[in-house]
């Protein structure tokens, strides 16, 4: 515009013509635009604020300029409302002119902050002016939160080894200007230099800082056993106008690295012995190897060859140790002076039930008690007043037993003294002389070799004498009869249903009391005994024991087997096998309360042979020597069986207080279990003795081809899991192969030991040995033909589980399905 004004006036000039001298235009002045102050201030809650534009300099024509809000600290619409637009100015009017910015009132603790306001665009001639922006500054009204101070947690645990523990301390609730807070270890039972190293000092945040910063503790790791510790840390002295929290304190547990060592607890000596007439045995334990904390443990006594209440009075308790003592403590084992040669007797000494983490080292040893009074020689006699063999059978085993005393060497000798048969056409000619050593209590044999001829012919007898005793005497049985039976004709025999009326659940054993004819017991496997009376027209059997409860039973487990004590009339004793849901496999003895019913609280486990879920075995018996032999199966561990550390693939043989008898062939033998008799075996499910000659017979059941009946002898190797039968990779060293095996070619898989029938109901059948096929249901007997057993299946039954005897020697067959059956002549 002001230039179209001069351009005009340059016109008019022009037309004035020369020299003349016409009027000036007038000059305009449109004014400049600037905010009335650079700055302005308000408070939050103001609701707005007023800014003043001001015109200065003139205000010819007509006149207008932009503002708007924009920038600064401040946020629209959340600190204030944005402004823009455009002011204007007539002609003539230079009064100032007003922009109102509404403010937002919030609740935030924010600060002081900042809007900017600029003017732009001016229009009509004008121009800006300084101050053409200007700073709107909006007071915070909100009251500071400073926040609190406190632990990011009440404790903290750590192992004295970690080096630096880090704890943390928290604000938290506000974090306006700067705030700090002192702490310090104020108590605790950790000692400052020996468990930590002692800390104190103080933490700062800034204006706006939060989050947490850090304590470090330094642990020290000492090498003492001294349990866990505890240090308090404390806040204290807030700044800043800062508060504490609730948790103001927090405790650190600094845990012990050190492990205790309790010790190891065992007797005093690996055995003791003591004069029968001393009256007392004193016993001494050990603690070695640590005496952290107290310690005990608890100890009894237990019959071996030595008997309560005979050789000596039983005892138990418990003996202790308080923290820090290494003493010997001691118990005393009152002695019985009887008047009786019995020789020198042994009872075990067991520890058991340590506590507060004490282990236990030698805990069974034995005491011997050293008999005082004049030796026993004992009595010699023929283990069985008859036998029979066939004449097949090659060689006849001929027992004659020393019994009454063991003292001193002995002697006696054997021949042959009448009888139907003839020397030389039915048997070889023999005779000759036993003889015992002292301390000897063995059964000493000699054979007898029938002749095998062609002919049919009536069985003959031999009478086999004994005479002529040296250093003993001779007892009832100087005679026994052999019996030869004639191979030539067929044996009628079959198995008949015995009890008809009498049904069972999963029977797996049956067997009589030594000596009572007159009634059986049958196992379930379940884990019950039933009992009733040997006669056929009985109608009901009796729960002898109930143990179901604790039994694990099912597939191969649950109640296996049982055995009565040889003195069961006497003590009431009664053994069992079976596998407890809680222990395992366990072989335990048990007091009975009648014939007619069994204590389940007597129970005293004996041997604890761990859990497996097949190949248990499962028979035990006692041998002619009053001994308990068991059977156990490898546990599906098929190295087991030629490992002499281990009890399993074994069979074994214990004292009827649990202990190994001191002549079992591994005794002193590095690294060797003391129990075990034989070993080699996969799963020996059933065995017996022969009632003749104290044999053990035994089914060892095998895995992909060979099942096999053993004769055990002490020490003898049978060759599992090197053999399967006679099949072997590389048979061990001292193998000893079956008496008898047969294949899985016919269906057989699962062999059920039995017996030699020894009963004098059917002769025809006394000497075999009998035997079933679980899966086969195929029944045999076995005789002697040219030295090696020759089977002969007679009959078949639905999974035959096992075989018995009732007292008289009388064989019966056990069906799994619940039906017993009888061997009878056909």
């Amino acid at each position: 515009m002001k230039r179209v004004l001069m351009l005009l006036g340059l016109l008019l000039g022009a037309c004035g013509g020369g020299g003349g001298g016409g009027e000036e235009a007038p000059v305009l002045h449109a004014g400049q635009f600037s905010f009335g102050a650079a700055s302005y201030s308000a408070a939050e809650n103001a609701g707005s604020v007023v800014v003043s534009v001001q015109r200065l300099g003139g205000s010819d024509g007509a006149v207008s300029v932009a503002y708007a809000s924009g920038g600064g600290s401040a946020a629209a619409p959340g600190d204030h409302a944005a402004v823009q637009g455009r002011l204007e100015w007539p002609a003539g009017d230079a009064a100032p002119r007003s922009i109102t910015v509404p403010i937002v009132n919030d609740a935030l603790r924010e600060g002081d902050e900042t809007v900017l306001l600029s003017l732009s665009a001016p229009v009509g001639g004008a121009a800006l002016a300084s101050p053409s922006q200007a700073t709107l500054t909006i007071r915070d009204d909100d009251p500071a939160v400073p926040g609190q101070l406190q632990f990011e947690a009440a404790s903290y645990s750590v192992v004295e080894d970690q080096g630096t523990v880090q704890i943390r301390v928290q604000r938290t609730g506000g974090s306006d200007g700067a705030v700090g807070v002192s702490y310090a270890v104020v108590d605790g039972n950790a000692a400052a230099g020996t468990d930590y190293i002692a800390s104190s000092g103080t933490l700062a945040w800034g204006d706006r800082e939060e989050g947490s910063n850090v304590v470090l503790i330094q642990l020290v790791d000492n090498d003492r056993l001294d349990g866990s510790r505890t240090l308090v840390l404390e806040l204290s002295a807030p700044t800043g106008g800062a508060s504490l929290g609730t948790r103001r304190r927090v405790t650190l547990t600094i845990q012990d690295n050190e492990k205790p060592q309790p010790g190891r607890l065992q007797f005093g000596a690996v055995a003791y012995q003591v004069a029968e007439n001393a009256g007392t045995a004193l016993v001494t334990v050990t603690r070695s190897g640590g005496s952290n904390g107290a310690v005990g443990l608890s100890y009894a006594t237990a019959d071996d060859t030595a008997r309560t209440g005979t050789e000596y009075t039983a005892v138990s308790g418990k003996l202790s140790w308080a923290d820090g003592d290494v003493g010997t403590k001691t118990f005393a084992v009152p002695i019985l002076d009887d008047a009786v040669r019995d020789r020198n007797k042994k009872l075990g000494l067991r520890l058991s039930a340590a506590t507060g983490g004490a282990v236990l080292g030698t805990a069974s040893v034995s005491l011997t008690i050293l008999d005082n009074e004049p030796a026993q020689t004992g009595t010699l006699q023929f283990g069985a007043a008859a036998q029979d063999a066939d004449e097949t059978a090659g060689s006849v085993t001929i027992a004659v037993t020393r019994t009454g005393g063991i003292d001193g060497a002995v002697s006696v000798r054997y021949a042959a003294a009448g009888g139907t048969a003839v020397a030389g056409s039915d048997y070889a000619a023999f005779g000759g002389t036993l003889s015992w050593a002292d301390g000897d209590g063995a059964v000493k044999t000699f054979a007898v070799r029938p002749l095998n001829d062609s002919a049919q012919e009536d069985s003959e007898t031999l009478v086999l004498r004994l005479s002529d005793p040296l250093g003993a005497t001779l007892g009832s049985l100087v005679t026994s009869t052999l019996t030869l039976r004639d191979d030539d004709k067929p044996l009628p025999l079959e198995l008949v249903e015995a009890f008809p009326a009498l049904s069972f659940d999963d029977p797996v054993f049956l067997l009589a009391e030594r000596g009572d004819d007159s009634r059986l017991y049958l196992v379930e496997q379940a884990g019950r005994i039933r009992v009733f009376a040997n006669d056929d027209a009985v109608t009901a059997a009796a729960t002898f024991v109930d143990i179901s409860l604790d039994v694990d039973s099912g597939g191969e487990s649950g109640l296996l087997g049982m055995a009565f004590d040889p003195g069961f009339a006497s003590n009431g004793y009664v053994y069992l096998h079976y596998v407890s849901r809680s222990r395992g496999q366990v072989v335990s003895r048990f007091h009975a309360l009648s014939r007619d019913s069994l204590d389940v609280s007597s129970e005293q486990v004996l041997l604890e042979l761990g859990r497996s879920g097949a190949h248990n075995g499962g028979w035990i018996g006692f041998g002619p020597d009053g001994h308990l032999y068991v059977t156990v199966g490898d546990h599906l561990q098929p190295g087991n069986g030629q490992r002499l550390d281990v009890l399993q693939g074994k069979v074994l043989r214990i004292t009827t207080s649990g202990s190994a008898p001191a002549d079992n062939p591994f005794v002193g033998t590095a690294g060797a279990r003391p129990e075990i008799w034989a070993y080699g075996f996969r799963n020996p499910w059933r065995a017996s003795f022969d009632r003749a000659n104290g044999q053990l017979w035994l089914g060892d059941v095998g895995e992909n081809t060979r099942e096999e009946i053993d004769r055990v002898e002490r020490g003898g190797n049978f060759g599992w899991s090197s053999c399967e039968g006679t099949l072997c990779g590389t048979a061990p060293s001292g193998h000893r192969p079956p008496a008898l095996e047969y294949g899985h070619g016919g269906g057989g898989a699962s062999v059920n030991g039995g017996y030699v029938y020894r009963s004098a109901a059917i002769a025809e059948a006394v000497g075999l040995y009998f035997f079933a096929d679980f899966i086969t249901g195929q029944v045999w007997y076995a005789r002697s033909v040219s030295g090696r057993l020759v089977m002969t299946q007679f009959a078949t039954l639905d999974y035959p589980s096992s075989m018995g005897e009732d007292a008289a020697g009388e064989l019966y067959v056990v069906s799994y399905n619940g039906k017993l059956y009888r061997l009878a002549r056909r």
